[in-house]
C-alpha cells in the first residue's frame, strides 16, 4: 500500500515539474518576458541588413532574435554617455551626431545611453559583435557594421515616424 502511494505523489511530483519547464521553456523562446523592451528594425535604415532582427533588452539582460530564433543571449550593462566621451573625440563625436541627424533625424542632444556586454569582448560570452556594444539617443538604438543599423520600439514606430519625417528629412539635405 505504501508502496503504490509513492509511486502516485512520484508520478504527480514529476508530473506538474515537467509541466513548469515547458511553460518556461516556450515563454523564453518565445521572447515574451514582460521586463525587456522590444526594440524593431526602424523603416528608415539605409541598410537592411538587420531588417528581420528583434532586440529585447532588459535593465541588465539581452536577447537577440532572427526571424524569431535565438541569435545570442546574455548580460548587458548600461552606461549614460556622451557623443565625445562614446567616440573619444569632440570632434569625432560631433560628426557622429551631425551623421545620425542626417540620415535618421536624430535630435540635437548630446546623452547617450551606452548598451555594452557585461563580460566584455575577450570572454566570448553573451552577445558579441556587432550587438556587444550599442547606444540609444533620440529613441533610437544604433549599432555599427558597415554603418549604422537603427531600432526603434513599437511605440515610437507607431506614434513617431511618419514616411514624411524622412521625405522633410531628405528635401532638407
Amino acid at each position: 500500500m505504501h508502496r503504490a502511494i509513492l509511486y502516485i505523489l512520484a508520478f504527480i511530483v514529476l508530473g506538474c515539474k515537467q509541466k513548469d519547464t515547458l511553460t518556461g521553456v516556450k515563454k523564453e523562446r518565445n521572447g515574451e518576458d514582460s521586463h525587456y523592451v522590444i526594440w524593431k528594425f526602424a523603416p528608415n535604415n539605409l541598410h537592411t541588413d538587420y531588417k528581420d532582427f528583434s532586440l529585447y533588452i532588459s535593465e541588465d539582460s539581452i536577447k537577440i532574435l532572427n526571424s524569431g530564433k535565438l541569435v545570442c543571449s546574455g548580460e548587458i550593462v548600461k552606461e549614460k554617455n556622451t557623443f565625445a566621451n562614446y567616440f573619444k573625440s569632440s570632434k569625432t563625436g560631433s560628426e557622429k551626431k551631425e551623421l545620425l541627424k542626417k540620415d535618421f533625424g536624430i535630435k540635437d542632444t548630446d546623452d547617450l545611453l551606452v548598451v555594452m556586454n557585461a563580460d566584455g569582448d575577450i570572454s566570448k560570452k553573451g552577445c558579441q559583435f556587432p550587438f556587444n556594444d550599442m547606444f540609444i539617443v533620440d529613441g533610437y538604438l544604433f549599432f555599427y557594421k558597415n554603418g549604422y543599423h537603427a531600432f526603434m520600439t513599437d511605440n515610437k514606430i507607431e506614434n513617431n515616424f511618419t514616411p514624411k519625417n524622412t521625405a522633410l528629412h531628405q528635401e532638407s539635405n
